[in-house]
C-alpha cells in the first residue's frame, strides 16, 4: 500500500502566491496526498482564499487558521494535524514541480527518513536560476559535522521531507517565539543529527525570490547571527539528548571514521569537512588524530576508485 503524504503549507500574508502553492500540490503525479494549510494570522485575503479551496476540495485540503505566532508555531500546528507517513514542507510563496512528491516517496520507500531536494530560484521578473550552493550529495550520517561545526545539511523549507517517525522526534518545536522566522533551521539541524540525509539532485522545488521573503542576499546583523547560533546550540543539545549520547561519543575517533564510511558519495569537500573536525575540533591526542585520518583517507581513495 502506498504511503499517505502530508504536505504542510505555512502562510502569512502571501495571498498573491498561495494559490500557486496549493495548485502545485494538487497537480502532483503522486495521488495519495493530504494538504494542510496553516494560516498564521494573515491580514490580507489569504483566509478567504484558503476557505474557498477547503470547500472546493474537502477531501484533500485541511485549512487551519490561527492567530499570528510565527513560523515555528505554524509548523507545530500543521504537524499536529498531519496523518501522513511522510511530511513535505512548503512555504506558501514557493511551489512544487509535478513529480516532487513521487520522487520523495521513492526515497522514503528505500529507507530514508530525511530527504531534501535541489531547487530552482524564481525571480519577480520571471527569470529562473539553478541553485547549487547548498548541495550536499553525500547521502549518509552527519552527526559529527553538525555537532562540531554546525554543518548545514539540507536546503530551504520547501525542499524538506521527513518521515512521520522522525517528525515526532523533532516536534513540537520548543521556543516558538525565538523561532518566529527561520524555523526550518530546527528541522535541518535536528534531522541531520538524528538520521542519515538523502539528497535528490533534481530541482523539484521552485523557490520564489521577492521583496518580502527575507534572507536571500541580505546582510544579517552580528547580534542576530549570534542569537541564532545560541538557538541552534539548544537544538543540537536536544538532538544529542534524544539520541541518548554522552560527550565521550564525540571524542572517539572510531565513531568518526565509521560515520565517514556511511556516505554514498565522496569528494574533496567531504574529506575536508571531516579533516577539519578531526584536527581542529576534536580534543584528543594527536597520534589518534593521525591514525584516524589515515583510515579516513584510505577509505576515501578506495571509494573514489570505484
Amino acid at each position: 500500500m502506498k504511503p499517505l503524504v502530508s504536505v504542510l503549507i505555512n502562510n502569512y500574508n502571501y495571498a498573491a502566491y498561495l494559490s500557486e502553492a496549493i495548485e502545485s500540490v494538487l497537480a502532483q503525479t503522486y495521488p495519495h496526498i493530504e494538504i494542510i494549510v496553516v494560516d498564521d494570522g494573515s491580514s490580507d485575503t489569504s483566509v478567504i482564499m484558503l476557505q474557498e479551496y477547503a470547500q472546493k476540495y474537502p477531501q484533500r485540503i485541511v485549512a487551519h487558521c490561527k492567530t499570528n505566532g510565527g513560523q515555528a508555531s505554524a509548523f507545530n500546528a500543521g504537524v499536529a494535524l498531519a496523518q501522513g507517513e511522510v511530511l513535505c514542507f512548503l512555504d506558501s510563496d514557493d511551489a512544487f514541480e509535478p513529480h516532487k512528491v513521487e520522487e520523495v516517496v521513492k526515497a522514503y520507500t528505500q529507507g530514508y527518513s530525511y530527504i531534501f531536494n535541489n531547487h530552482t530560484m524564481v525571480f519577480e521578473n520571471g527569470a529562473t536560476k539553478s541553485y547549487e550552493t547548498i548541495r550536499y550529495p553525500y547521502n549518509g550520517y552527519n552527526l559529527f559535522l553538525v555537532y562540531y561545526i554546525s554543518k548545514y545539511v539540507g536546503d530551504i523549507t520547501s525542499t524538506l521531507s521527513l518521515s512521520k517517525a522522525l517528525v515526532m522526534k523533532i516536534f513540537p518545536i520548543e521556543d516558538e517565539e525565538g523561532w518566529r522566522i527561520q524555523a526550518d533551521d530546527v528541522i535541518v539541524f535536528s534531522a541531520s543529527m538524528l538520521e542519515r540525509a538523502y539528497f535528490l539532485p533534481q530541482p523539484l522545488t521552485r523557490y520564489r525570490i521577492h521583496g518580502n521573503n527575507g534572507y536571500y542576499n541580505t546582510t544579517i546583523p552580528a547580534d542576530k547571527k549570534y542569537a541564532r547560533l545560541k538557538r541552534i546550540g539548544a537544538v543540537k543539545k536536544k538532538a544529542v539528548e534524544t539520541l541518548c549520547l554522552d560527550e565521550a561519543f564525540f571524542h572517539n575517533t572510531f565513531h568518526l571514521v565509521q560515520e565517514f564510511k556511511t556516505h554514498e558519495h565522496y569528494d574533496n569537500e567531504l574529506l575536508k569537512l571531516y579533516t577539519r573536525v578531526l584536527f581542529l575540533e576534536m580534543r584528543i591526542p594527536f597520534v589518534k588524530k593521525v591514525l584516524a585520518y589515515k583510515e579516513v583517507v584510505q577509505h576515501y581513495l578506495k571509494e573514489r576508485k570505484k
